[in-house]
């Protein structure tokens, strides 16, 4: 909208309380002004949910995933194929629960996915959580730490249930490792550039003027003048 003729008053009162009446975009308002755009990144999260006969909508429902934002993190973050085998993983375990689409368990089989790489096992991940609840999931993650992380744990929790061989249990530790790619720049500070003083350079030192007079004769003066650039105990004549 235009306005002409305004004064000044006018033109400020109006942009004191325009917010009242400007509704935010949602995320997936957003995403789909992306898809309108043809913006890449948006496209291929489409098409990769899509591929798995999911589809990205407002209301949570079977098959359908609303957190469009925290797709959009996990891509971002993580890349394609660590997106592609979380939703792989959550469509083989729970078959397309409306409850395995939220943010946190989106985040959190990021994490895990992202710290254990191959040494995560799709088919046990399948047979283990599969046989667990979303419900139930919940409530061990609201036990372990709030967030995406507390979700990582039970995960890893039950992964690890009835598995006696240690090589191939996964670590809760190594969830943790803060030397892991999973959290670099996520919660640490970034480390200030360490400024270098310019070297300070030493004044130089002035040999002080030698007044003949101050000396009894030329020999004292001599031995005088070579006390700056002789050893020490060395006499002249030697």
């Amino acid at each position: 909208m235009i306005y002409d003729d305004l004064s000044y008053e006018h033109e400020a009162n109006i942009f004191a309380n325009q917010q009242k009446y400007v509704k935010n975009l949602t995320s997936l308002e957003v995403f789909k002004a992306n898809l309108e755009a043809e913006n890449n990144e948006q496209m291929v999260i489409r098409d990769l949910v899509e591929s798995y006969g999911l589809r990205i909508g407002k209301a949570k429902g079977p098959g359908v995933i609303s957190a469009v934002s925290t797709l959009e993190t996990v891509y971002q973050k993580y890349g394609y194929h660590i997106l592609n085998r979380v939703l792989r993983l959550i469509v083989s375990a729970w078959e397309g629960d409306a409850n395995s689409f939220s943010s946190n368990m989106l985040s959190s089989i990021a994490k895990v996915v992202n710290a254990f790489g191959s040494d995560l096992d799709d088919e046990v991940f399948k047979d283990k959580l599969g046989a667990v609840s979303i419900k139930q999931l919940s409530r061990m993650a609201k036990d372990r730490r709030p967030g995406s992380m507390g979700y990582a744990e039970a995960i890893v929790i039950e992964y690890n249930s009835k598995r006696k061989n240690p090589s191939s249990r996964l670590s809760i530790e190594r969830l943790h490792s803060r030397e892991h790619p999973m959290f670099t720049g996520i919660d640490e500070p970034d480390e200030k550039p360490k400024i270098e003083a310019p070297p300070v350079e030493k004044p130089r030192e002035e040999t002080p003027e030698i007044e003949p007079t101050d000396y009894e004769d030329d020999g004292d003066l001599l031995r005088y003048a070579y006390s700056y650039v002789l050893p020490a105990g060395y006499t002249p004549g030697e």
